[in-house]
């Protein structure tokens, strides 16, 4: 019984509300607008119709109950009859095709097209929003599309930002190459849509790091680059670090892989121009250095007047290779502010080109030469201010000559060049060819004169050029030898009075002739005492030891293309 007297009880309510609320309705009807509610307050004049449900029983709280259709595309008005701008509808189908596809959720008709209004949550505020969870809110797109940030207006010249369905982010350009994760395309730059800048990327830090790029994956296929910097530009630059600190550094390139056989690299530049410069360094000082390189763990050292480059190794301090094997040359130094170099067609090891002199080697310490044998570690012990061999196929010395030598040991003497073969110079035969005049050469060092006199009653003084006598040693030990060739009929001649200074020439059987004869006198290199104060004694070799070739170690290359993964170039 008490269940159906409540029952009663709430039909009763329920139609008192009604009849109030008809008898607002029929009220605010006069006014223009209609206000439904319980307790018979006027509607907002702004609203043509305002429901407050306010006063209502928590039993009888009630909302607003839109149409509910299942669209079938944005781009559709359908199911929908020529429906009027500003109409609202829940869709409830999930049809369409991109970008014209619907989702379930309220739309309304701009007048050309269903537009949804909101997705059930709430939307980004531009001061920022509480209470979000990274899993769950986002800014971005449900769909395959790629979400694109503009400035200034609607236009694709105002596009700044995309990040594409696929994930890669790209600025300043509609597209991103593949491999690319995030690129920015400066002024200049294939593809970039506005002329934002000239610096793609600048980093900078107070006492951090401008921009940092790490590689460490240890396989041993794919890029392992921290930082690649690629100017497609003629002008362009790929990477530029600048700093103000005294200890600070621009760029640093860091591989800390020690994984056997691969070969990271901590900075590798490109260029894919024919005038182009895959890494240049300069420094602006007036005494600066350019580049520091140094291997074999060492800190690396530079001149204090500056160079263009200090290379720093423990056994090979600087290496060149040419691999065009007709025409290559390993390294080319030219000096003097040189505008024109010369390579030889057939390549070389070594060129130099100079104003005064092409190449320069000196030798900033005394070794001997082995004075026990000529072997080959004699050239290990041996200065020179240069040293050049020629080999067989198999690496074994066939000649070789030092050039600007000392020896220390036995005499001690000077060489300007040792080294077996033969001294030649080059003159033309009858038809032009050119053909090889050999030296003659001496187991002692002699310097030699030639002369002409004439016999005057039979007797002659011939006195020696002061220059040669002041650089000949003349005593009993070393004899200046004369040789005369007489030219006109006499008794004949001999030598007598030989010293230093010159000679006496008398006719034999005290005979008064007047006729012309010529000489050849030679004596021993007079000693000489160095800049250093010891004494380079030439008069005392005779047959004196000679250094053998320098003895070598072989020390193999290694092709960096085939161990070191290729990286990306020329890609954009």
């Amino acid at each position: 019984m008490l269940a159906g007297f409540n029952q009663f009880v709430q039909k009763m309510k329920n139609r008192i509300l009604v009849s109030l609320a008809l008898t607002t309705i029929c009220q605010g009807a006069f006014a223009q607008n209609i206000g439904i509610n319980v307790n018979g307050a006027t509607p907002d004049a702004s609203a043509l119709l305002d429901i407050d449900a306010a006063a209502l029983p928590a039993a009888a709280k009630r909302g607003l109950l839109i149409p509910r259709i299942a669209l079938t595309a944005r781009n559709t008005a359908a199911p929908v009859v020529s429906p009027a701008t500003s109409l609202v509808v829940f869709n409830t189908a999930t049809a369409g095709t991109a970008p014209n596809n619907v989702l379930p959720g309220f739309y309304y008709w701009s007048g050309a097209e269903w537009l949804r209004m909101f997705n059930g949550k709430d939307g980004w505020a531009t001061t920022g929003n509480y209470g979000t969870t990274p899993t769950a809110n986002f800014i971005g797109t449900n769909d395959a599309n790629d979400f694109v940030v503009k400035t200034g207006g609607t236009a694709a010249a105002n596009e700044r930002m995309r990040v594409l369905a696929g994930g890669p982010v790209v600025l300043n350009h509609a597209t991103a190459t593949a491999g690319d994760v995030f690129s920015v395309y400066g002024t200049g730059t294939t593809g970039a849509i506005n002329g934002l800048g000239d610096y793609a990327i600048n980093g900078y830090a107070g006492t951090g790091v401008g921009v940092y790029g790490a590689s460490t994956s240890t396989g041993t296929t794919g890029d392992l680059t921290g930082v690649l910097g690629e100017a497609a530009s003629s002008l362009g630059t790929g990477v530029l670090g600048q700093v103000s600190g005294d200890l600070a550094y621009g760029v640093v390139g860091t591989s800390t892989s020690t994984t056997t056989g691969m070969q990271p690299i901590g900075v590798f530049g490109i260029a894919n121009n024919a005038s182009g410069i895959g890494v240049r360094a300069r420094n602006l000082s007036t005494t600066g250095t350019g580049a520091i390189l140094a291997g074999n763990n060492l800190a690396g050292v530079y001149l204090l007047n500056g160079s263009g480059a200090s290379f720093t190794g423990t056994g090979v301090g600087g290496l060149g290779i040419a691999q065009t094997s007709a025409s290559g040359c390993g390294l080319v130094g030219a000096g003097n502010n040189s505008a024109t170099i010369y390579t030889p067609i057939s390549g070389a090891g070594v060129v130099g080109t100079g104003k005064q002199y092409g190449v320069v080697g000196f030798a900033t310490s005394v070794v001997n030469t082995n004075p026990a044998n000529n072997s080959a570690t004699n050239g290990a012990n041996g200065s020179a201010g240069g040293y050049f061999e020629v080999q067989n196929a198999l690496g074994v010395a066939q000649t070789w000559s030092y050039v600007g030598v000392r020896e220390t040991g036995g005499a001690g003497g000077l060489r300007k060049i040792i080294g077996p073969g033969t001294v030649n110079t080059i003159v033309r035969d009858m038809e032009g060819n050119r053909v090889a005049l050999s030296c003659p050469e001496a187991p002692e060092n002699l310097f030699q004169d030639y002369g002409t006199g004439r016999l005057k009653d039979g007797r002659a003084r011939i006195t020696l050029d002061p220059i040669l006598t002041q650089n000949i040693l003349v005593d009993a030990s070393h004899p200046l030898r004369v040789f005369i060739q007489v030219e006109g009929e006499c008794n004949g001649v001999y030598v007598t009075n030989k010293t230093g200074e010159g000679f006496d020439v008398v006719e034999l059987s005290g005979g008064t002739s007047n006729i012309p004869f010529a000489y050849t006198v030679v004596a021993n290199r007079a000693d000489e005492v160095l800049p250093d104060g010891s004494i380079a004694r030439y008069s005392a070799e005779r047959f004196p030891p000679a250094p053998g070739p320098v003895e070598k170690q072989r020390q193999d290359l290694r092709d960096a293309s085939k161990t070191a993964p290729a990286l990306k170039r020329g890609r954009h």
